[in-house]
């Protein structure tokens, strides 16, 4: 496979894991905590989440909707000379927001001494390893 080939397939593969991220892990979250909220999340593993804001678990989901469309556009905008840092920033973010809400379950883990939630925990740490190694891996142009 000649070096042009291998970008191009690398890209697509980068691509695909992006839109997976938007797809699967943003857009579902962003929908349960919007309309959901804490009929959704009522597991004790959440209430340290749900303690640090005051309108529960859908104080979240504006927030996850802003920096997921914000991740959206970047993703959708055209490549500069010096690759996609919107994106690389977006991404980044996205990474922090996963990782953090990783710590709030095993906070309350901390708290209540039982988490019914560990397979969250996996998948909030999955999402955040991926966004930061999307964010890493950008296209340069």
């Amino acid at each position: 496979m000649t070096d042009p080939q291998r970008h191009t397939v690398a890209d697509t593969v980068w691509r695909l894991c992006v839109a997976a991220i938007l797809l699967f892990a943003v857009a579902f979250d962003t929908a349960g905590l919007l309309v959901g909220g804490d009929n959704v999340y009522q597991s004790h593993s959440y209430d340290v989440l749900r303690m640090l804001t005051p309108w529960g678990m859908r104080g979240y989901g504006p927030a996850l909707a802003v920096l997921g469309l914000l991740t959206l556009y970047a993703y959708g905008n055209p490549r500069t000379r010096r690759g996609w840092p919107l994106l690389r920033v977006c991404l980044s973010l996205l990474a922090g927001w996963y990782m953090l809400w990783a710590v709030g379950i095993a906070g309350a883990w901390a708290i209540e001494g039982a988490i019914l939630a560990w397979g969250n925990v996996g998948k909030l740490l999955l999402t955040a390893t991926l966004c930061g190694i999307c964010a890493r891996t950008t296209p340069r142009g």
